[in-house]
């Protein structure tokens, strides 16, 4: 049997959802837990990390809040242009 995913109301079948992920989809889960992980060990093994992180302002606003703030603007540009 083909991988697909059998529609109940129409009788239909369509191609399976997880195959039809990208594969930074199809992991997503996976690279959360790693970020996680990469989190907790480079704050026990340099701990200086978060003054370093800390002292990267930039007119006031902390560099990494500001890179997420402007990455999360480019994600919303991308899903109203579909």
């Amino acid at each position: 049997m083909e991988n697909s995913v059998h529609n109940i109301r129409t009788g239909t079948s369509s191609k399976s959802l997880i195959k039809g992920l990208s594969f930074l989809d199809r992991f997503l889960a996976l690279w959360i837990l790693l970020a996680m992980v990469l989190g907790i060990l480079l704050g026990y093994f340099a701990p200086q990390t978060q003054e370093v992180l800390n002292a990267a302002t930039f007119d006031g606003v902390s560099a990494p809040i500001g890179n997420d703030f402007y990455s999360f603007s480019d994600v919303q540009r991308w899903v109203s242009s579909l």
